[in-house]
């Protein structure tokens, strides 16, 4: 099967059916009994450390991007990287656990008897 036939789109369909669809009542408690068990709380110096970081990435980001699109209209060669890790695009966010979620739903099927 030729590669262009598929996987051309990253779409992150777990969590945009969260999103757009939402949890059933069972769903959200479970999913909240999941996240209570396995979510440490994030200290203070943490969580402003990655405000900072988050803050910073978006500034760097709308630079690159403002030279990017320069460069594209000067024809300069060389493309601007963002400096800022992109790990800092995201909020903390508990929905980024439903994967750990979902795993943690299935892995009992995989068990190898003893």
């Amino acid at each position: 099967m030729p590669r262009e036939w598929f996987g051309q789109k990253k779409s992150a369909g777990l969590v945009q059916h969260f999103y757009s669809q939402g949890l059933s009542p069972n769903g959200r408690e479970d999913f909240a009994k999941f996240y209570e068990r396995i979510h440490r709380p994030t200290p203070l110096a943490e969580r402003l450390r990655f405000s900072f970081m988050r803050a910073l990435y978006a500034a760097n980001r709308a630079g690159v991007r403002l030279l990017n699109a320069l460069g594209d209209r000067f024809h300069w060669e060389r493309v601007f990287e963002p400096v800022v890790h992109g790990r800092y695009a995201a909020k903390l966010d508990p929905l980024l656990y439903t994967f750990h979620w979902g795993i943690d739903h299935v892995k009992h099927r995989y068990e190898i008897p003893e």
